[in-house]
């Protein structure tokens, strides 16, 4: 058991516990992180995990699907999905570089990276300069020009 009571060792972002959703994932910098995504309410429920297992675990923790609970091997053949697609965008869109992203004062606003920050904060027109993302998201703001 993990100091924070989760076996995984990985908690939910604060008040994002018992979802209903899958699993995304993209790639930063070579980097492939997954996340568990409701896409009823439009909200990111983990943080960054680069671990198809840890992702697979934290699901059966602290996600459902629309049939309830599942275990971690059947939450795994899901991890391993979000690799091949994706439930909100192309497959262009999940994969960031921090080169790509310093270039852009913001990102577009019709943009994946947009919307997910978004969905990350509640802020979707404009982003406050002193805003901080949950879990390790923060180190989007790294690859935004150094912002955050």
């Amino acid at each position: 058991m993990s100091e924070n009571g989760s076996p995984s060792g990985i908690a939910p972002l604060p008040g994002r516990d018992g979802h209903v959703g899958g699993i995304e994932s993209m790639t930063i910098d070579g980097r492939r992180y997954y996340f568990g995504f409701d896409y009823k309410g439009d909200m990111v429920v983990s943080p960054l995990i680069d671990d198809p297992d840890a992702m697979a675990a934290f699901a059966s923790e602290h996600m459902l699907l629309t049939d309830g609970a599942h275990d971690a091997a059947y939450w795994r053949d899901l991890v391993d999905d979000a690799v091949r697609e994706s439930g909100l965008c192309y497959d262009t869109d999940r994969v960031l570089t921090s080169e790509r992203l310093s270039r852009e004062p913001m990102p577009p606003r019709h943009s994946h990276l947009r919307y997910l920050l978004g969905t990350l904060t509640g802020h979707w027109d404009e982003w406050p300069p002193d805003a901080s993302l949950p879990g390790n998201w923060d180190l989007l703001f790294g690859l935004l020009g150094g912002r955050g």
